[in-house]
């Protein structure tokens, strides 16, 4: 009969962020889609650092031993992020371990 404020609040915050959000933003809630399911469970964004003519990303791993397969799949990653956004963004991508509490 009720419903949570939280159904409310995440239903709008990830409409507009959608809408009027940066390329991070939509980087974020369409990762796995972007990436495929194995990437997207080992990495996720963590920063886009843009520069003038382009963008280095960062990615964040929980456990060190997923930044080789990460690593070895900069490629696709990129691939994948220029067809998404229909432009070519991204030149280089960093992974970091980033412990979460």
């Amino acid at each position: 009969m009720f419903k949570h404020v939280a159904e409310y609040v995440d239903k709008f915050v990830s409409e507009h962020c959608l809408r009027n959000g940066s390329i991070f933003e939509k980087l974020v809630f369409h990762w796995e889609k972007i990436v495929g399911a194995d990437i997207g469970k080992l990495c996720f964004p963590v920063k886009l650092v843009f520069s003038k003519l382009d963008a280095k990303l960062i990615l964040g791993v929980r456990n060190s031993g997923f930044i080789l397969k990460v690593k070895m799949s900069e490629s696709m990653i990129k691939t994948n992020i220029a067809s998404y956004l229909g432009r070519n963004l991204v030149s280089s991508i960093n992974v970091v371990v980033v412990k979460l509490s």
